[in-house]
């Protein structure tokens, strides 16, 4: 997992994805790439699913 973030950096859904300025401020401070979800209210939506069916993210987990 190291190797992902330092490779693509993190990326920030909700409500704090929305604030302006927010993914540079975090990279000056966490020293790696930031970046914004596309789409902050889909993927939010699929978190709660995966939260809905354990046995989905589990899945999931295994295959990556």
């Amino acid at each position: 997992m190291i190797s992902d973030i330092s490779q693509n950096g993190i990326y920030l859904y909700g409500g704090a994805a929305s604030i302006i300025g927010i993914e540079q401020y975090m990279s000056d401070k966490l020293t790696f790439k930031v970046n914004l979800a596309d789409t902050v209210s889909t993927n939010v939506l699929g978190t709660g699913e995966l939260i809905r069916y354990p046995q989905l993210l589990k899945k999931i987990l295994k295959n990556n």
